[in-house]
């Protein structure tokens, strides 16, 4: 058996944001680099007024696993937080032209719910109704 993994996830505090965006411009790096053309490279600071907008609501997370910064997300909501709520739905939404991402939606029970423009992009919205 193998040691539990030491993740810790957190709220991301105020002086953490160019940490989000460097996670950010990675993986956007390592998508483009497998042909998934979404956060193409370089464009992350760009984005900086609304990451920042974003971080003092407590909507960015980070996780670090054994201390070291690991991941970070966006999250106007969870699954959780939602049912308590009373909210019916789970959205999601990635890039349009990211087809591998939006069939792992598909296939995990997410309805596809249309492409609106968001911050200058085309998304693919989804849904999944919650659990009662």
């Amino acid at each position: 058996m193998s040691d539990p993994l030491d993740l810790d996830v957190q709220v991301a505090g105020p002086d953490e944001i160019d940490a989000f965006v460097a996670l950010l411009e990675e993986a956007g790096g390592g998508l483009w680099r497998r042909g998934i053309r979404q956060w193409e490279p370089g464009l992350q600071h760009a984005q900086l007024p609304r990451l920042t907008r974003d971080l003092g609501r407590g909507c960015v997370r980070l996780a670090r696993i054994e201390g070291k910064r690991a991941a970070g997300v966006i999250s106007t909501g969870s699954a959780d937080r939602s049912g308590r709520s009373g909210r019916q739905f789970v959205r999601l939404d990635c890039w349009s032209g990211n087809d591998r991402l939006r069939a792992y939606h598909a296939d995990n029970g997410y309805v596809d719910c249309g492409e609106p423009e968001d911050h200058g992009s085309l998304v693919a919205r989804f849904e999944k109704r919650m659990l009662a």
